[in-house]
């Protein structure tokens, strides 16, 4: 049966934004969906443009930099844009004397009049700063990240320095690797006063939280050192913190004893597969946890023996990535397969068995949400793989 509808009936552009934006992880169906008809054009060119953190170097990446210089109206929808290189240094992207590339880089930064968010994570240090601060100091950013082992002393001291500056009044999100860095007095009272979100390793942590309203910590010491004495001014700040994010928990474990995150709702662990031995006795001295993230590789969790650790606890969620998480630190749909669980059943959501049947169609899900049966638990186990869920109930989001 043949179906008509009007060629002139359109949705909402509002309605319709939504509507793109769930499809907004695959790019190819995007830009199909814009060549299928021109009305849709505007909308998704601003999807496709407003997330760029492609490899440095790759085929996308250098059109998106020519088409960013030559079209100021798509450089106008860039929100977030990242220079990234985890792979062998490239030889067309080293720094030579008359280099284009790193020119074109320069002038895309400039051309993002919109700029909110800027990433640089380069493994190798072949980063022109030369060339990239004066497009910097024309941006408003309101998170910048400068992370890996590629970025040299004098190059992180340059960014401290410049941050120092205060060209950034709206910078409230900063990562930033201090290790090894001798920053001296370039950090003081004033530098980067309205932080409220920090990423780092222990060095950064010590100098740039102690005076700062920092709400959101990201606390990332190298594996085989432990975080070392906690001086009182910096015990001080921490006690403000209302969400943690760690990794290698057993380099924490006397500062969570000592009592010094009594404010934390929101707990993430990464390579949670590590902590496991060590989650009994350091949750107890999370009064006000509410939530709690790992991202393990670890496919067996003890949800109800957690929930019996900490009696503010509300929330786990277990995540595994879908792919090492080496391979793009910035892609949030990388983590593709979790598993939430709640204490009590949320009165907003409905609920329904999940029964074998359905579990095969439940693989094209990102997440589900499972509550504890409390007939069952001591034969109730966690598991984060979807397709061998036993036991719980899906949450109909």
């Amino acid at each position: 049966m043949l179906v008509y509808t009007n060629p002139h009936s359109r949705l909402p552009n509002e309605l319709m934004f939504n509507i793109f934006e769930l499809v907004s992880g695959d790019r190819f169906t995007l830009a199909t969906l814009a060549r299928l008809n021109h009305a849709f054009s505007p909308i998704v060119e601003q999807i496709l443009y407003r997330n760029m953190t492609h490899w440095l170097g790759s085929h996308s990446q250098k059109l998106f930099l020519r088409t960013v210089i030559n079209n100021k109206r798509l450089a106008s929808y860039v929100r977030r844009f990242g220079i990234i290189d985890y792979r062998l240094p490239s030889f067309e992207w080293e720094v030579r004397e008359g280099n284009p590339l790193w020119d074109d880089v320069s002038c895309s930064i400039e051309a993002m009049k919109n700029l909110k968010e800027l990433i640089i994570d380069m493994e190798w240090n072949n980063l022109p700063l030369f060339k990239l601060l004066p497009s910097f100091a024309k941006l408003d950013l309101e998170a910048f990240t400068w992370y890996g082992q590629g970025l040299s002393v004098a190059s992180t001291q340059a960014i401290v320095g410049f941050l120092g500056q205060n060209h950034w009044k709206n910078l409230q999100a900063l990562k930033i690797s201090l290790d090894g860095v001798p920053v001296g007095d370039l950090i003081d009272q004033e530098w980067c006063a309205g932080l409220m979100r920090l990423e780092g390793d222990t060095n950064a942590v010590r100098k740039i939280v102690p005076g700062r309203r920092v709400r959101e910590l990201g606390w990332y010491p190298q594996m085989e050192m432990s975080v070392g004495e906690i001086d009182k001014e910096l015990a001080e700040a921490l006690k403000q913190v209302n969400a943690l994010c760690i990794s290698f928990l057993m380099s924490f474990e006397h500062v969570f004893l000592d009592g010094l995150f009594p404010n934390v709702q929101h707990l993430r662990i990464l390579r949670a597969e590590n902590a496991q031995v060590y989650m009994a006795r350091l949750l107890r001295h999370l009064p006000s946890l509410w939530e709690l993230s790992v991202d393990s590789t670890s496919r067996y969790w003890p949800i109800a023996q957690v929930f019996s650790m900490c009696s503010s606890l509300e929330c786990i969620y277990v995540m595994r990535p879908g792919y090492p998480v080496e391979e793009d630190k910035y892609d949030r749909d990388s983590l593709n397969i979790g598993v939430q669980y709640y204490r009590c059943l949320p009165a907003s959501r409905s609920v329904r068995f999940v029964r074998p049947a359905v579990v095969k169609k439940m693989r094209q899900w990102r997440t589900a949400g499972y509550l504890i049966d409390d007939e069952k638990p001591a034969t109730f186990q966690s598991d984060d793989y979807i397709n061998t869920l036993q036991y719980g109930y899906m949450m109909a989001y």
